[in-house]
């Protein structure tokens, strides 16, 4: 009907402008008396909702909100998108109005309002980007991956895994379930220049022979200061200060010290 189309143009170039200047197309009191989501002229006409009542059916869902035609595009989406409220597929070319592309930057209306884009627009924020390759959420993934891997444009994590949308792509696993995520990498142990970590009895065992050498070991009990520590424990002839070089081994309280019959200097 010429009627309806020529309708639709006039209120869609209205929310654009609306959507351009970041506010929801509908809301202004001018032209929404019942704040409603829908301008007053798009509910007798289109929607067949009451200009004067949010919630015409009294279901508790304002008129905006409310999708009669079950294209997945509520009534505000459909005014937004210029597609007819009360038909599923208002071009009747066989694609709901909800998987239409318009404006042919990858994305469908629906997942349009998700992102945050609009869908008359190819490139919503005009930073040369079509709005099917912006990244909002900065997870790896743009727009477009988004919409084919049902993930959420504007979330990062979308099943709340501690793991990227983009990161689980990458890995192969389902961005959509908690339970399907990477598997953390496993460190590799950590390693102790010129000493081999080795495990020693838990009493105190101080000359250990190592690679034909007698290394002394002593028990993690000191201070610390510029490579000079006191030594706390130990048999008597390492009591004073003793000159050594800190190398503990990760999963023991031990330090490697050099021994000779001159004293204990730090070694390599």
């Amino acid at each position: 009907m010429p009627g309806v189309r020529v309708a639709l143009r006039v209120l869609a170039s209205l929310a654009i402008v609306s959507f351009s200047l970041g506010v929801p197309a509908g809301v202004a009191a001018a032209t929404d008396t019942d704040r409603d989501g829908l301008p007053d002229t798009f509910e007798p006409t289109l929607s067949l909702t009451d200009p004067r009542r949010a919630d015409t059916d009294r279901d508790g869902i304002k008129d905006g909100a409310e999708d009669p035609d079950h294209d997945g595009l509520t009534n505000r989406q459909e005014y937004v998108a210029q597609t007819h409220p009360r038909r599923a597929d208002t071009d009747h070319d066989g694609i709901r109005d909800d998987r239409e592309d318009p404006d042919r930057d990858g994305l469908q209306n629906r997942f349009e309002f998700l992102a945050g884009t609009h869908p008359l627009r190819y490139d919503t924020d005009r930073d040369g980007l079509p709005d099917g390759s912006e990244d909002p959420d900065r997870d790896g993934l743009v727009n477009r991956q988004e919409q084919s891997r049902g993930t959420l444009p504007r979330v990062a994590d979308t099943d709340h895994d501690g793991y990227l949308d983009g990161e689980e792509a990458v890995a192969g696993t389902n961005p959509r379930s908690a339970t399907s995520h990477p598997t953390a990498p496993t460190a590799p142990p950590p390693t102790v220049p010129g000493a081999d970590c080795q495990i020693l009895p838990s009493d105190n065992v101080w000359n250990v022979p190592v690679d034909g050498l007698t290394k002394r070991f002593l028990k993690q009990a000191t201070a610390v200061h510029n490579r000079t520590s006191e030594a706390r424990s130990g048999p008597p002839d390492l009591r004073g200060r003793v000159s050594y070089e800190r190398r503990p081994c990760p999963a023991r309280s031990w330090y490697l010290v050099e021994a000779s019959t001159a004293g204990f200097n730090s070694s390599d």
